[in-house]
């Protein structure tokens, strides 16, 4: 683990633990064995440490949805594990959102960007596999289904957070797909037309996004060489106006069971080369 990220993972607890306010920057490099010279080493200010954080968790979520969407589970399988993630999402941050619900902590722009731009990646994770489990037959109202889909959750997480008690997410799951599956086979009207739709995932991962996120990676982490070589293969496709889609399917090979370079590699899955 890199200092950078132990330094997040450290700061989430505290938060969770103490409070966003009750927790100082000497509490969390006390925590982490560092020096406060360290810790301005990876970030500016305790604002600047929230930002990371959320980025990193955001970066989690995505890549375990992302992780079901390629799985070999059969579709239906992975729509009830898709609803029962969700949840299992939920409670496992719960600690961290109950005590930023309770401080009220404002959002700076940032944090508001990545939630905007990660929202976007989980929703196109989202349709792919409602198209896996229904076919080309939703694609007139795919956008109204997936905003149907998206308040089924909604309304459950509210539920779940203002009843506190144990809830069996599997069944959860197993109730929202049926329903769901009433929803396509017996709904006969639909809200948004499908011209509407924005999400265009392709325009949201560039080459230089996935160039700056390798160099990121790079510079926090420490990789054998057959990952570094890897990477550095990776980054010159970058570069080039028409990348070899061979050598980034190539590399994509070989990074993509490093649990560290999970996020890297759902960037080089989605990104723009395939389109």
């Amino acid at each position: 683990m890199s200092k950078k990220t132990l330094i997040i993972e450290q700061a989430g607890i505290l938060f969770s633990q103490q409070s966003i306010q009750g927790t100082s920057i000497e509490d969390i490099t006390k925590a982490c064995g560092i020096s406060k010279g360290a810790f301005y080493l990876h970030f500016k200010s305790k604002d600047d440490l929230l930002t990371h954080l959320f980025d990193y968790y955001f970066k989690e979520i995505v890549n375990r949805f992302s992780d079901l969407e390629v799985s070999n589970l059969p579709p239906r399988q992975k729509l009830q594990h898709y609803f029962a993630l969700s949840f299992t999402i939920l409670e496992e941050k719960m600690p961290f959102i109950s005590m930023y619900t309770q401080q009220q902590w404002s959002l700076n722009t940032s944090i508001i960007e990545q939630f905007d731009y990660y929202n976007k990646l989980v929703e196109q994770t989202t349709t792919t596999i409602l198209l896996q489990v229904y076919g080309d037959i939703i694609l007139p109202f795919l956008t109204d289904l997936l905003v149907t889909l998206k308040g089924l959750v909604n309304g459950y997480v509210h539920h779940i957070l203002c009843h506190r008690q144990p809830y069996d997410f599997a069944r959860l799951a197993h109730v929202l797909s049926a329903r769901l599956d009433l929803i396509v086979l017996h709904t006969t009207e639909w809200y948004i037309d499908e011209q509407q739709k924005e999400l265009t995932i392709n325009t949201i991962i560039t080459p230089d996004l996935i160039s700056k996120e390798i160099k990121q990676v790079l510079t926090h982490e420490q990789f054998d060489n057959f990952y570094n070589e890897s990477l550095q293969l990776l980054l010159q496709q970058c570069e080039q106006s028409k990348p070899n889609e061979v050598i980034v399917k190539g590399m994509l090979a070989n990074i993509q069971h490093n649990e560290k370079l999970n996020w890297i590699a759902f960037l080089v899955r989605n990104g723009t080369w395939h389109n």
